[in-house]
């Protein structure tokens, strides 16, 4: 039986909302390379340079395997996976000395994996006042999330079910994971866990686990949007709400901004925002949970008209209702736009302006003498315009 040398780990950014998982054979190398950006790739780009999970193999084949199968999953099991070893989410840099020396021979990767556990969760007893048991009536929502939490939309039928099971859960096997909060006022704000919360206000719960941290405002609203993008519970439109009062609190410069701190394209951004610029009628719908949550149709939708002062549009919201009550394509969608919106005019004459003159098309066939006639006719009239605009003196000269 071999020392335990091979390591699969899990690296994070500053803000937590990058994931990153690698493997190596030199822990401590490997690191000091994410941290000093010498890593190449993803893991640059995003600053992923802090420790936060890991596991140990005595093969290096087992840690690939082991890599492989963590890649393949969600953010959310991977969230699981790192809670179960190191539910504060401590950077654990400072740590890789001890790591390495805990690292017990043992052939078989079940038994590391609970020595790692044991290890990780000894180090996390020094940390346990910070996760409490808080007063929910201490707790106030975050004014950037964007769940529709209204009296409204919590009796909407889909949303009522999601709450039931949850709701369900918590009965019968308790909150699996903390809410995350940070102190603000007299109380706290949560950062992390509106379903959970309102799940436990709806039990009659007095009180709630909460993970409590110290977040700057930034760090706050980052970390709540990444979690709940992670989540396929949470609808596009809800996204665009979060997105639009977080950029228009000024916690980031641009849209760009917020793309890279919670890795995601800036053209992602741009789609699920415009959402809001759709007729009003079919953000209504969305906010039900009702209706297609792709972005590219509806981005079709948008730009098939816009909305007027009132915030509606006729056109769109047919189509919005022929995409949602039909189930159209994306090719079904182009051709529904293109009859309801008319064959577009042709004009018989365009004329586009160069930086040394113009360019003139005729849509039309001519005969020679009807080109030769026109022609004449518009040297004529050329000749007219110029003395217009330059004054007579200067034509010709």
């Amino acid at each position: 039986m071999g020392r335990l040398r091979n390591f699969v780990y899990i690296i994070t950014n500053k803000n937590k909302t990058v994931l990153y998982t690698g493997v190596t054979s030199n822990l401590a190398k490997r690191i000091q390379e994410h941290v000093d950006e010498k890593h190449k790739g993803f893991s640059q780009k995003y600053q992923c340079k802090y420790l936060i999970y890991y596991e140990a193999f005595e093969h290096i084949s087992h840690a690939i395997a082991r890599e492989k199968q963590i890649k393949k999953w969600r953010r959310e099991k991977k969230e699981d996976l790192i809670n179960t070893l190191n539910p504060e989410w401590r950077f654990l840099n400072d740590e890789i000395p001890e790591i390495l020396k805990n690292s017990k021979k043992n052939p078989e990767r079940k038994n590391t994996v609970n020595k790692q556990n044991t290890i990780l969760a000894q180090k996390s007893n020094t940390m346990t006042r910070h996760i409490l048991r808080i007063p929910i009536r201490s707790i106030s929502e975050s004014p950037f999330q964007g769940r529709f939490f209204s009296d409204k939309n919590l009796k909407h039928v889909s949303i009522k079910k999601k709450l039931d099971e949850l709701k369900k859960s918590i009965e019968n096997s308790g909150l699996l994971q903390p809410i995350i909060v940070r102190p603000k006022d007299e109380g706290y704000e949560l950062i992390d866990g509106h379903r959970r919360l309102e799940a436990h206000k709806q039990l009659g719960r007095q009180k709630i686990s909460a993970i409590v941290q110290e977040s700057s405002e930034e760090e706050a609203q980052v970390q709540s949007v990444v979690a709940n993008l992670q989540r396929s519970n949470l609808s596009n439109l809800e996204k665009a709400i979060a997105f639009e009062k977080i950029l228009k609190a000024g916690l980031f410069e641009n849209r760009k901004a917020l793309s890279v701190s919670i890795g995601k394209d800036e053209t992602y951004i741009g789609d699920i925002l415009n959402l809001l610029k759709m007729d009003n009628r079919i953000i209504e719908d969305l906010s039900q949970g009702e209706g297609s949550q792709d972005v590219r149709l509806l981005r079709m939708i948008r730009n098939a008209e816009k909305t007027d002062k009132n915030g509606r549009s006729d056109i769109q919201y047919r189509l919005y209702l022929r995409l949602k009550n039909e189930n159209l394509s994306r090719t079904q969608l182009k051709t529904a736009i293109e009859y309801l919106k008319g064959p577009k005019e042709k004009k018989d004459l365009a004329i586009e302006a160069k930086k040394d003159g113009f360019n003139i098309k005729l849509n039309r066939k001519l005969t020679k003498e009807q080109q030769a006639k026109l022609q004449e006719l518009m040297e004529q009239k050329m000749q007219e315009s110029l003395k217009e605009v330059f004054g007579e003196f200067e034509v010709g000269d």
